[in-house]
C-alpha cells in the first residue's frame, strides 16, 4: 500500500545499462525526490536480481583483477556498490524489482503504544520515567494469594509503523 503512493519515486532499468549504471541512475532519481541531504545507501532486491548484479560485477572486475582475488568477495550475500548496500530482500520483493531507502533519513517511524493498565519500569538513571514509552512495557501483578512473596511480570509490546515521508523511498525494476 505504501509503495503505491504517488510520492514514492520510481526508477526503472533502462535497456543497455548494466547493474552498476542502474544503481547510479536510481541514486540520482532518489536525490531528486528525497532531497540532497539523503543518500540511497540501502537497496533490497530479489535474490535473482542480486545474482545478476554479482554476475555483472564479476564480469567487469575479472578484466582488471585475477579471478581468484575476487571470488570470495562475491560469495557474500550483499554487495556494497557505489555507496549503496544491495542485499537480498527475501521473497517479499518481486522478481527483477527493488526497494531503496536511506536508513539515516528513513521514511518510516516506529510508534510505540501504551497498553492500558500497565506500569512502566523506571528508565532514567535516578529512576525517573521520561515522557515516552519504551518498546517493552512491564505489567506487575502481585500474586501473594497464589504464591506468597512473589510478583509476576508480564511483558507486553505493541508496535505500529507510520509512513510519514514517502518521498524517502524509491522503487522500480532492477532488470528487464
Amino acid at each position: 500500500m505504501i509503495l503505491n503512493n504517488s510520492k514514492v519515486a520510481t526508477y526503472n532499468y533502462t535497456a543497455g545499462d548494466d547493474s552498476g549504471v542502474t544503481i547510479l541512475k536510481a541514486q540520482e532519481k532518489f536525490k531528486e525526490s528525497a532531497g540532497s541531504f539523503c543518500n540511497l545507501n540501502s537497496m533490497a532486491v530479489n535474490y535473482k536480481s542480486l545474482t545478476t548484479l554479482k554476475s555483472d560485477m564479476f564480469a567487469n572486475n575479472r578484466q582488471v583483477e585475477p579471478v581468484e582475488a575476487i571470488k570470495s568477495y562475491y560469495g557474500v550475500d550483499n554487495i556494497d556498490l557505489l555507496g549503496t548496500a544491495v542485499c537480498d530482500g527475501g521473497s517479499e520483493i518481486a522478481e527483477k524489482t527493488y526497494i531503496g531507502m536511506d536508513y539515516q533519513n528513513p521514511g518510516m517511524k516506529l510508534l510505540y503504544s501504551r497498553i492500558s493498565g500497565t506500569t512502566v519500569a523506571p528508565l532514567g538513571p535516578d529512576g525517573d520515567v521520561y515522557d515516552f514509552y519504551p518498546l517493552i512495557e512491564f505489567m506487575r501483578k502481585d500474586i501473594r494469594d497464589e504464591l506468597p512473596m512473589y510478583t509476576k511480570l508480564f511483558i507486553l509490546t505493541s508496535v505500529g509503523v507510520l509512513m510519514n515521508a514517502p518521498n524517502r523511498i524509491i522503487k522500480g525494476k532492477f532488470r528487464a
